[in-house]
């Protein structure tokens, strides 16, 4: 979809065309609801902004080295996937991310109060003013734990809950418990940076090759 320039915003865009491909070629903006009935979505190397929601529903959304920003509900229950150092950046409730590519790309919780998906993530940013809590089951991230702004906090519905990170943690925000939970530097012998933790309940453990 060719949009001709940024002047030229989409309303509400919907993509019914089972076994297809919408491929952006030009940055957009939506300024309603991106929904995908059938066929893929594929945002390859461009900035796509929806002020709305996002529908993926029955087949693939596909990020290169591009960015797709949703302001509201996020759900993408069949593929998401990163060829490159793409970035999903989700700033509501997110209610899938389907099977998604944990070797390669972004996904940015930026909104006020959210809760993190429970999945395996490559790099995972926490930014934005909002408390994010995370699942009451485990979480992993293969990548980085960027913490750019705001709080990060194990959900007080459980304990002994897991964050297995495998790279460093970034930033200046903070990671917090009331109840006991575990944080696991699993590395792969490369130095790891590891701060932002705020809270006696956590505590820390080395596995693997982890060098923190």
């Amino acid at each position: 979809i060719d949009m001709g320039d940024a002047s030229n915003d989409i309303g509400n865009l919907t993509f019914d065309l089972a076994g297809h491909e919408l491929y952006f070629i030009t940055n957009t903006d939506i300024l309603g609801d991106l929904t995908a009935t059938n066929g893929d979505i594929d945002v390859s190397s461009l900035t796509v902004n929806v002020a709305g929601n996002a529908e993926f529903t029955n087949d693939d959304l596909k990020i290169s080295t591009g960015i797709l920003d949703v302001e509201g509900t996020f759900n993408s229950p069949n593929n998401t996937t990163f060829s490159d150092a793409g970035r999903l950046q989700l700033s509501g409730t997110v209610t899938d991310l389907g099977t998604m590519t944990n070797s390669v790309g972004t996904v940015e919780y930026d909104g006020g109060a959210q809760d993190i998906f429970q999945d395996t993530y490559f790099n995972l940013e926490i930014d934005g003013s909002g408390i994010k809590t995370l699942p009451t089951g485990n979480i992993t991230v293969n990548g980085d734990l960027s913490l750019t702004e705001g709080s990060l906090n194990y959900n007080t519905g459980s304990s002994s809950k897991f964050i297995t990170l495998k790279g460093s943690v970034l930033g200046t925000g903070t990671i917090t418990a009331s109840t006991t939970s575990i944080f696991s530097i699993s590395g792969n012998g490369t130095n790891q940076d590891i701060r932002g933790i705020s809270s006696d309940d956590i505590g820390i453990r080395l596995a693997n090759s982890a060098n923190a």
